[in-house]
């Protein structure tokens, strides 16, 4: 099992070039930004559709956006006070649920009544 180091993860963000991110950051804000996070994510998506699946720079584009959204997300967490292991233990509870409710085996093998083992 490989040991993540903190530069592997989301690490939150303090500021932007237009922006302090904390506590007293409005809502309104926070949802700026993912939203404008999302935004750029969805653009970079539809190129890599367009471009086809195998255009590896468009690919890496992409991941880097969605990567971005993921790091709103844990900026915003950090902000509503979960330190980084709080927020390992939100993800884990995440993960268990989506387990729970099938969410991580393929709709066809669930269809077929097995669980993807």
């Amino acid at each position: 099992m490989k040991i993540f180091t903190e530069q592997d993860l989301p690490m939150p963000v303090l500021h932007d070039k237009h922006q302090t991110y904390d506590a007293n950051t409005l809502v309104r804000v926070w949802f700026q930004k993912l939203q404008e996070e999302v935004m750029e994510a969805h653009e970079k998506a539809v190129y890599l559709q367009l471009a086809g699946d195998d255009d590896e720079t468009r690919r890496d584009e992409l991941a880097e956006e969605l990567t971005d959204v993921k790091t709103v997300c844990e900026t915003y967490l950090h902000a509503l006070g979960y330190d980084d292991r709080e927020r390992a233990a939100i993800q884990r509870r995440v993960n268990a649920k989506n387990k729970r409710r099938g969410y991580l085996v393929p709709m066809e093998t669930q269809a077929k009544g097995g669980d993807g083992r």
